[in-house]
Parts: structure tokens; sequence; C-alpha cells
């Protein structure tokens, strides 16, 4: 293998045998990968045989990595072991994707722990990334999280939400719990985005609790309307109006036409 030439189908080929060397003979694997010339051949083959061996000794694969010098071939080996450790020492693996210099594989790493973490320990998660230093990868680690939390557990979710400082992330997060709430209790979403500060991210999230209350109770999605005023009014009745217009035109402008004269039934009319 070593006498083909560098390019795709030597390249190919070390990913055919990686793994399954890495499992039978690690360290005569990895000799072989460190006369490799390409780095991103070398890189990846690798990354592929540690990535076996962690999984069969994850505590002989990690001092390993540890003794290379740094680079991003030990980073690409380091995520490969922190992948491994997730499974088996998720606290082990937090604490080695931490030790990794800021930068793409940190936040890489961080991202994969997240996704696995969150579904055996929500709050262990929440309370590893609360303690990461500020930078991007602890704000990834936030959005992913929260992505996340809002699909599987919303109310964890919104939790977070409230935990964390005015940011932007924290913004955009509004939304997808929003919406997430209401699959599971369509009060209990209206309930949280209510008590939500004035702001953009509270108008988007009742834009987007509109369509889904005026699939269940049209009318009583009008009523809370009355309880808004200006530019929010206007918007939810439009989303509301759009959606029962795509649903039913007719009854959407029959709807629209019980309602009194005013911006609120222009708005109706508007979405139908």
């Amino acid at each position: 293998m070593q006498q083909l030439p560098e390019g795709q189908v030597k390249n190919s080929a070390l990913s055919a045998v990686s793994y399954e060397w890495g499992r039978a003979d690690p360290k005569g694997a990895l000799q072989f990968a460190e006369r490799l010339t390409s780095t991103e051949a070398r890189q990846n083959f690798m990354g592929s045989i540690v990535s076996a061996w962690a999984r069969s000794d994850s505590g002989a694969a990690l001092e390993y990595v540890q003794s290379m010098p740094p680079g991003s071939v030990r980073n690409r080996c380091m995520q490969s072991v922190v992948t491994a450790l997730a499974r088996e020492d998720p606290r082990a693996a937090a604490a080695l994707a931490a030790s990794v210099p800021p930068g793409n594989e940190q936040t890489s790493m961080i991202n994969q722990l997240v996704h696995g973490l969150v579904e055996t320990d929500p709050k262990g998660t929440v309370e590893w990334i609360m303690s990461l230093p500020d930078g991007p990868s602890k704000r990834n680690a936030l959005q992913t999280l929260s992505w996340q939390l809002a699909r599987e557990d919303p109310q964890a979710a919104a939790e977070l939400y409230a935990r964390l400082p005015p940011t932007r992330e924290r913004e955009n997060m509004v939304q997808s719990i929003a919406s997430s709430l209401a699959d599971r209790d369509l009060n209990k979403a209206v309930a949280w985005v209510q008590n939500l500060p004035e702001s953009r991210a509270r108008q988007n999230a009742l834009m987007s609790l509109g369509p889904r209350w005026a699939e269940e109770s049209p009318q009583s999605a009008i009523e809370f309307a009355q309880t808004l005023s200006g530019s929010s009014q206007n918007q939810f009745l439009t989303s509301v109006g759009s959606h029962l217009g795509y649903q039913d035109a007719k009854a959407a402008l029959e709807l629209a036409g019980r309602n009194p004269e005013g911006e609120a039934r222009n708005s109706l009319l508007l979405g139908s």
C-alpha cells in the first residue's frame, strides 16, 4: 500500500483497512501511519485507528494521543478518543474536550459530546456547558443543546433559557422552544411566551404559535389576539389568517367577516 501514489485511490485503500487494522494491531498500524507523507491521509488514517483502539482500550489510546506533538493530527486523534470515551466515561470525555485548545476541533468535540450526553443526563450537560469559558465553543454547545432539548424536553429547554444571559443565541432559542412546547401543550406554550419580555424573539414565537392555534381553535386564537397590541397583534392575526386561508379560504373569510371592522379584521383578511 505504501507504494501506491498519493491520491484518492490510496486514501480509499487506507480507509478500507484502517479500522480493522486498528482493532487487531493498533501500534503496528500507527507505526505505518507515521510514515505517510500526506498530512491529510495521515490524519484520517490515524484518527480511524485510534477510534478503533479507543473502543477496546480507551486508556491506552488516550495515553498514546497525549504523547503526540500538538497539531491537527493530534487533535483529530483526540476527537476519536473523546467520541469513544463519551460512551463509557462522559465526565472524562468532557474534561478531555475542554483541555483541547479553542478552535474548530474543540467545538466539534464538544458538540459531539452534547448530542450524546443530553440523552442520558440533560441537567448534567447543562451544568457542564455553563462551566465552560465564554467563547465560540460554549456558544455552539449551547445552541446544539437548546435545539436538542427543545425537541426532547422543551420544559428543560425553557429552564435553560431562563438561566442564560441576554444574548442573540439566547433569543434564537425562543421560537424552537415555543414550537416544541406547543406540540405537547399549546396552552403551556402560550403561557410561556406571554411571560417573556417584549422583544422581536417574543413576537416571532407568537407568530409561530398562530397557525397551530388556528388549527385547534381559530376563534380562541382570534380572542387571544385581542389581548395583544400594535404590530404583535397584526402579525399574529396575519399568521392565523394565512393558515386558515390555506386550509379553507371560504371559512377563513367568513370568520374574518364576523369580526368588527378595524386593523384586526384587516390583518385576518390580509392573511386569508
